[in-house]
């Protein structure tokens, strides 16, 4: 037997309108918050300076060689962070230190030590937030050369605050006045350590992003609304 099917009238499908309506915004209306963004390493550098007491003795370019950065660009920090890197060119010391006279940065990491915090944040004209950041772990190894003598020294920086933090949501950010550490200047007979520190600037691409699935409300909401339009139509059965 083939089957009519007959819309209600108008006044019996007008009470269902507001909840049609109200369905369509719950189930399908976007979210109102965007999702911190991740920058893969595209390209980036550091610049040390080594300073015996008020004197910098040394400066040198580090070559970063890759990770990534996180920003959440609705709150304006930076969520999460791993920079690398690699060997540096060999530094020449003006001054002799301890009997050496260069040195390589042979590995640098830069990352959060625990959960950053970020305790202040500022928006520039152009978009560039300044941050303070606290909790910035450093940690890496640098060979000290004199001669033909060499000594590997290993060091960790850790539960940092940095105040000159730039972070920008085209994936660009950058750091200043990082401190790497201060060598201890008894191990090599010097009566003053060196403070070593790092200014360094990083620039990333948006990381791939999959397709959002939708949540269990949404898709219960989408089919709940399927069903009401469904009941607003009646069959009749043909002559």
């Amino acid at each position: 037997m083939l089957r009519n099917y007959k819309l209600l009238s108008p006044a019996s499908c007008i009470c269902w309108t507001p909840i049609l309506a109200l369905f369509a915004v719950l189930a399908f209306a976007p979210s109102a918050q965007a999702d911190p963004v991740q920058y893969n390493y595209s390209a980036g550098s550091g610049f040390m300076s080594v300073s015996q007491g008020s004197s910098i003795i040394a400066t040198g370019d580090l070559n970063m060689n890759g990770e990534y950065i996180v920003v959440d660009s609705d709150l304006g920090t930076l969520d999460d962070f791993k920079l690398t890197f690699g060997p540096s060119e060999l530094i020449t010391l003006t001054t002799p230190y301890g009997g050496f006279d260069s040195l390589i940065v042979d590995n640098l990491v830069i990352m959060p030590d625990g959960l950053t915090n970020v305790l202040a944040s500022v928006t520039l004209p152009d978009g560039t937030r300044m941050l303070t950041l606290q909790s910035i772990a450093v940690s890496g190894a640098v060979t000290a050369f004199a001669g033909e003598q060499e000594t590997t020294f290993n060091f960790e920086e850790r539960l940092q605050t940095l105040s000159a933090t730039t972070v920008h949501d085209n994936g660009m950010a950058g750091m200043l006045g990082l401190s790497l550490g201060i060598f201890p200047g008894e191990l090599v007979g010097e009566p003053e350590g060196l403070s070593i520190k790092l200014d360094l600037a990083f620039m990333g691409v948006q990381a791939p992003v999959s397709a959002p699935t939708p949540e269990p409300s949404s898709v219960v909401l989408a089919f709940a609304g399927a069903l009401i339009v469904g009941g607003t139509i009646r069959p009749r059965a043909s002559a």
